[in-house]
């Protein structure tokens, strides 16, 4: 649980041996940290300055370097205070970065409660792993943060738009429950509508809309607030700040990225989010009967045997 780690580079006298910088301990231990969790910071500490070493340990996931004092590095008289500058000003960019390692921790806990056939699983890994790495140069540029958050925001959507959970038909559109809820319904020339957008969120509430050409398109927010009510089951799509993630997506993140508007905050929101709406023990069907319900193919047919139009027989065969 350490959030950074000063790691000596040779840390036995048999490597100051001219060896390859992949076989030098702190190396070795540095892809083991990384390994663990790629968000704890390491700071590599050495009296080397030779510029394979530094690219070696750079792309091993070194966050930072410090230089030693030595000989050969002492011939500026400067070399002592620079260091100690240069110290501060990394302990500094490393501690603002620690919050990372506590996203990689609640990213690996929402992946465990996929099943391992999840259709869509790896699609949502490559979504958090670039997130990572997004959130790892944030410090550099605060467009990260933005960068950042539309990644996650697009693990939201493959996950809303995923068979598990909503299918979209050209006649309806499905939530995918312990029970089907059609929320979308084309009905001659007009569309029901189970929930209805009002006061800036989604709630449980019938509409009838005439068709004008073309109907409104299916869009993220209508799909996740749909899993929200009728798979999740809240009253409205507010729960857990979706209103305002999906305000900030638009305001903020894909619409601001030349000023970077997105914060560390805001990311923690975002995750708080996922993790409640990726989670399968979430799953509460309250308002099933509150939304539009599809007939099945024999209560149909029972309905039609009823008005005298045909008989309708049973085959044992399939």
């Amino acid at each position: 649980n350490f959030d950074v780690i000063v790691l000596d580079f040779r840390l036995h006298k048999q490597y100051f041996e001219i060896l390859p910088t992949q076989a030098v301990t702190g190396y070795l231990i540095l892809k083991q940290i990384k390994k663990l969790n790629k968000g704890i910071q390491v700071i590599v500490f050495s009296a080397t300055n030779k510029i394979w070493n530094f690219k070696a340990l750079r792309n091993a996931g070194a966050d930072g370097f410090i230089i030693k004092e030595s000989p050969e590095n002492s011939l500026d008289d400067s070399f002592t205070n620079k260091s100690i500058d240069s110290l501060i000003k990394q302990f500094e960019l490393s501690f603002s970065l620690s919050f990372v390692k506590d996203v990689v921790i609640e990213f690996d806990k929402i992946i465990e409660n996929f099943p391992n056939n999840y259709e869509n699983l790896h699609i949502i890994k490559s979504y958090f792993d670039i997130a990572i790495n997004l959130l790892l140069q944030s410090s550099d540029d605060n467009r990260f943060f933005n960068f950042a958050y539309l990644q996650l925001f697009q693990a939201i959507e493959i996950f809303a738009n995923s068979n598990e959970n909503f299918l979209d038909s050209e006649d309806a559109a499905v939530v995918i429950n312990s029970d089907e809820v059609i929320v979308q319904k084309k009905s001659g020339e007009y569309v029901e509508w189970p929930i209805k957008f009002k006061d800036g969120k989604y709630q449980i509430e019938h509409d009838k809309v005439k068709i004008k050409g073309r109907v409104k398109r299916l869009d993220s927010n209508f799909k996740v607030s749909s899993i929200l009510i009728f798979k999740l089951g809240n009253l409205n799509s507010s729960v857990h700040n979706w209103t305002s993630i999906y305000s900030k997506r638009n305001e903020k993140a894909a619409h601001n990225l030349l000023n970077g508007n997105i914060d560390e905050n805001d990311i923690k929101e975002i995750i708080r989010f996922i993790k409640y709406f990726f989670d399968p023990s979430e799953i509460k069907p309250l308002n099933l009967s509150k939304g539009l319900t599809k007939k099945t193919f024999e209560e149909s047919l029972d309905n039609l045997e009823k008005k005298g139009n045909f008989i309708f027989k049973k085959s044992s065969k399939k």
